[in-house]
């Protein structure tokens, strides 16, 4: 599965290499989102959706699922609209056919439901060797692992691509922003990642277990997303049969409650007086008591029993990128009057991440 990634790793790095040849200015968030919707597709069913290619989104996949994810995040709020509005099915039959493509699902899953009939159902996919999540399900599916019929496979792949790109593009972003705003910290990193490569403890496109050894790396992914949590509202959960007493307060059953990531991500309580700041250090200078109790109240990909399943997979693919990226170029922000822009629905989207490239010469050690 890594080298899925690491295919989608060096297309980003070919592209990025060019604007850097070319002085040119790129805003560097829609290359990200790019990049990790062509992961996804490619460890899925083994095949990119080509937005890296041709530096688009092609066929309007992402803006589509945005739409679909800005509606989930309004009426999630207020269920009681659902069945006028999308869960009218006679509506959505009309508005289909007098605006064809109004919706991405059908597009999607059409991709997938073609990348399932390259599948053989008997078993012979396991002589291709493929290791997508996909040959998985189907594995599972044929060997009794799982039952899962044409409706689960094509439901779990279609959870994937929903689910696994705006939550990395948005933590990749949130990384580079509070790096480029703090060029101590960006130094640090750069030093850990150069120092690494050169001593030939970290390959040049970094391993799983690469970025997992370098304790600042994984200090400012963390912290990065503390201060710019993926999904901007609150995580609700519901009281339970018989009620319950939250902080010495009874609750009826029913009663909704939730936890917003935004508020204990910048509680001083339990990051410190300095909690605004973009300091990695403290994921690695406190006490190990301490740093429990931020661990658990560190919500960038929720908690408990419905924590995001891609937690593992998003992390993999960021302690890759993020040190490739850093090694080859040099980025600095190329409007330092402006600053990025954000809008929050159900996840918190940054636009406006304007940089500068320079390709970093490598050392005699590396060459």
């Amino acid at each position: 599965m890594q080298s899925s990634v690491d295919g989608c790793t060096k297309l980003l790095l070919d592209k990025l290499h060019e604007f850097a040849d070319k002085q040119e200015v790129v805003d560097i968030g829609p290359w990200l989102q790019w990049y990790a919707f062509d992961v996804i597709g490619a460890i899925t069913f083994s095949q990119r959706f080509g937005c890296l290619e041709s530096g688009s989104d092609v066929g309007g996949l992402i803006s589509g699922i945005e739409d679909a994810l800005k509606y989930v995040g309004v009426v999630g709020q207020l269920p009681e609209l659902h069945p006028w509005l999308i869960g009218n099915a006679k509506l959505i039959t009309t508005i289909q056919k007098l605006v064809p493509g109004v919706s991405p699902v059908p597009n999607i899953i059409k991709i997938i439901e073609s990348q399932i009939k390259k599948y053989d159902l008997e078993g012979k996919y396991y002589q291709s060797k493929k290791e997508d999540f996909l040959a998985y399900y189907m594995g599972d599916s044929v060997t009794g692992k799982a039952r899962m019929d044409h409706d689960d496979l094509v439901g779990h792949c279609l959870g994937s691509v929903f689910a696994g790109s705006d939550t990395t593009a948005i933590a990749l972003r949130a990384i580079f922003y509070y790096l480029l705003r703090n060029p101590r910290a960006y130094a640090k990193l750069m030093a850990e990642i150069d120092n690494g490569i050169s001593a030939g403890h970290v390959s040049e496109l970094a391993t799983l277990d690469n970025s997992m050894k370098m304790p600042y790396l994984q200090a400012c992914m963390k912290e990065g997303m503390r201060l710019h949590p993926i999904v901007g509202q609150v995580l609700e959960r519901c009281v339970p049969k018989g009620g319950d007493y939250l902080s010495g307060h009874y609750l009826p059953e029913g009663t909704i409650v939730g936890i917003h990531a935004w508020v204990i991500h910048h509680d001083p309580n339990i990051f410190g007086e300095d909690h605004e700041d973009f300091r990695p250090e403290r994921w690695i200078e406190n006490s190990t008591e301490k740093l429990k109790t931020m661990e658990q109240c560190f919500l960038a990909f929720g908690a408990g029993s419905r924590v995001c399943l891609g937690i593992h997979l998003s992390m993999m693919e960021m302690g890759k990128l993020i040190p490739a990226i850093l090694h080859n170029f040099q980025l600095e922000w190329a409007y330092p009057e402006k600053d990025w822009k954000l809008e929050t629905v159900w996840f918190t989207k940054q636009t406006d991440l304007f940089v500068r490239l320079k390709t970093r010469q490598k050392t005699d050690a590396e060459a």
